[in-house]
C-alpha cells in the first residue's frame, strides 16, 4: 500500500463546476447499400463451380435414417459414450462434442 500524506489541503475542495458543453447535431452514420452479384448465366464456370458448392443434398434424411438402420450398433456405441461423457462433465454441450469427435474419429463409413 502507498503512504498516504497528510495533506492540509484536502479540506479545501473546491465545489464542481458546471461544464456547459454546445449542442450539436445528431449525426447519423452514411448506410450505403451493398450490390448483390447476380449471375444470369452459366458462362463463367468458376462461378458455376460456386453454386454447386453451396447446394446440399436434399436426401441426408433418408441418408442417415438409411446409417442408423445399417448400423445399430455404431449408434449405441456413440450413445454409451455420451451418457459416459455426461456423466463426467455434467455438461451437456460438451457431452455432445465429445461425443460428435468420437463418431467423426471411429464411426463407420
Amino acid at each position: 500500500m502507498r503512504d498516504v500524506k497528510n495533506n492540509v489541503e484536502i479540506g479545501k475542495i473546491q465545489p464542481r463546476q458546471e461544464i456547459k458543453t454546445e449542442k450539436t447535431e445528431d449525426v447519423l452514420p452514411q448506410v450505403t447499400p451493398k450490390e448483390e452479384k447476380v449471375i444470369l448465366d452459366s458462362s463463367n464456370p468458376s462461378a458455376e463451380i460456386l453454386g454447386r458448392s453451396q447446394v446440399g443434398k436434399v436426401d441426408a434424411l433418408k441418408k442417415d435414417v438409411a446409417f442408423g438402420m445399417a448400423h445399430p450398433e455404431a449408434i449405441e456405441q456413440a450413445d454409451k459414450f455420451f451418457n459416459m461423457a455426461y456423466a463426467q462433465t455434467n455438461d451437456y454441450g460438451k457431452s455432445s462434442e465429445l461425443s460428435a469427435a468420437y463418431v467423426n474419429e471411429f464411426a463407420v463409413k
